[in-house]
């Protein structure tokens, strides 16, 4: 008997051993406790945020004033009617805000150009399907943006129509909002803002974007409140 579990021992003793030095050579991943952010602008949040100023909304109109003048004599009645529909349709009936609906919808697709954007509005088959595999999805939401997907369409096509965005220039507007932006976040709070979600790491290495918009180049603080979250 006491042969038997010698036996029994040296056999534990011999698997052990064995067993062992595959664990040491088993590959382990390395870990990185750092992730890479790239910040970018993006021109089709961009131009969702502005149609709530291009609406006509008195809210956005305290901040927009010079920025809605400016477009507004630039559209035609028709282009002008789409833009007030946008707001009728998806704030007024639909209780939502155009520009946070807009950019929840549009960053299901890949577009990345205001053509594309346009593509899009005139058919949003693909759009609808990428709503649909995600948590965010609505019957009735969907709904409410079927009934605004004409007047999307002509309000996109105005602004590409108009030589939106603008290259090498600022929008015009006023140079000082100090009384309007003293709820907004300063150009420090911004920056701030970022970088505490620029510290922020995985268990492994990856790069992650964080897209940033601002509209009008000279509202870069304001339009966070818009479109940063």
């Amino acid at each position: 008997m006491r042969r038997i579990l010698d036996l029994l021992c040296l056999l534990i003793l011999c698997s052990s051993q064995i067993a062992h030095p595959l664990l040491l050579t088993a590959e382990t991943v390395p870990v990185h406790p750092v992730t890479d952010w790239q910040l970018k602008p993006s021109l089709i949040y961009d131009t969702l945020c502005l149609l709530n100023a291009l609406s006509g909304d008195p809210y956005y109109l305290q901040y927009y004033q010079a920025e809605y003048e400016h477009f507004h004599s630039l559209f035609t009645p028709e282009e002008q009617v789409a833009f007030a529909q946008l707001k009728h349709v998806i704030k007024d009936e639909g209780r939502g805000i155009v520009s946070a609906k807009l950019t929840l919808f549009y960053s299901v697709v890949d577009d990345e150009t205001l053509p594309e954007m346009i593509r899009t509005a005139h058919d949003s088959a693909v759009m609808e399907a990428g709503l649909k595999q995600t948590s965010y999805w609505s019957a009735d939401s969907w709904q409410n943006y079927e009934a605004a997907r004409p007047a999307l369409e002509v309000a996109l096509r105005a602004l590409d129509r108009v030589g939106f965005p603008p290259t090498g220039r600022q929008m015009p507007g006023p140079e000082s909002r100090s009384e309007s932006r003293r709820s907004l976040p300063n150009s420090r709070n911004t920056t701030s803002f970022l970088s505490s979600r620029a510290t922020l790491a995985f268990p492994f290495h990856r790069t992650r974007s964080l897209y940033i918009c601002w509209p009008i180049q000279s509202l870069t603080e304001s339009v966070l409140r818009d479109c940063v979250s």
